[in-house]
């Protein structure tokens, strides 16, 4: 499956995390330990994900507006 994500977003975990190793791995962007992102992003809806900094932003905030904060120190960058 992450072979065909473009990013990863997780409710948990950490930079110790599968998912953040995998993401890693796969040099995709990744933003760990939001704590609501399955429950405040739906299928099907377009963000953009800055693992560098942590921000989780849908296409129809403004830009800087973060959708899902990452929980403090629970982020993993990949190439965003």
């Amino acid at each position: 499956m992450f072979q065909r994500a473009a990013a990863v977003v997780v409710d948990s975990g950490g930079a110790g995390s599968h998912a953040a190793i995998f993401a890693r791995e796969y040099g995709i962007p990744a933003v760990m330990g939001t704590g609501v992102a399955t429950t405040e992003l739906t299928s099907g809806r377009i963000v953009t994900v800055d693992g560098d900094v942590g921000e989780v932003s849908a296409a129809d905030e403004a830009p800087g507006e973060a959708a899902v904060p990452a929980a403090k120190g629970g982020t993993e960058g990949g190439p965003s």
